[in-house]
């Protein structure tokens, strides 16, 4: 019986060390960026905003991506809720506790310029008109 009663404590103190461990990464935030990785990635925005203006079509865009051999993806409604946005990932931060990744990306933003039918659901077309150049902070893979 005190061997069960000194196990059962022990137990007791990991479950309560545990909850405070976690009560402690609760409030941990996740980490912003600095000034200097802040200045990095707007210098990247601006070098995709010297070569893509505003205006040219997401099929010059992606073409251009595909031409550099620049990996995107596309993410619906960032600003625009009718048109995918396409990313481009150019640094990660320290995630959230929650999330297991918490990328950074140029955000390229697209506005409709033709009627999209309603079934299948089109977010993406080649005529969507560039309107905006973003840095974009997702955090990715949360519970």
């Amino acid at each position: 019986m005190p061997l069960l009663r000194s196990v059962s404590a022990l137990l007791f103190l990991a479950l309560v060390s545990a909850i405070l461990t976690g009560c402690s990464e609760l409030r941990e935030k996740p980490s912003f960026p600095t000034k200097e990785r802040e200045a990095y990635y707007n210098s990247k925005r601006q070098e995709y905003a010297n070569v893509l203006q505003v205006g040219i079509t997401r099929g010059k865009v992606e073409d251009y991506f595909r031409s550099k051999g620049i990996k995107y993806r596309q993410m619906c409604c960032i600003d625009e809720k009718d048109a995918y946005a396409d990313l481009v990932v150019i640094g990660k931060e320290k995630p959230p506790w929650y999330c297991s990744q918490y990328n950074v990306y140029v955000a390229f933003q697209f506005a409709v310029t033709e009627p999209r039918p309603k079934q299948p659901l089109v977010l993406a077309a080649d005529s969507d008109v560039l309107t905006r150049i973003t840095v974009y902070y997702w955090p990715e893979n949360c519970l």
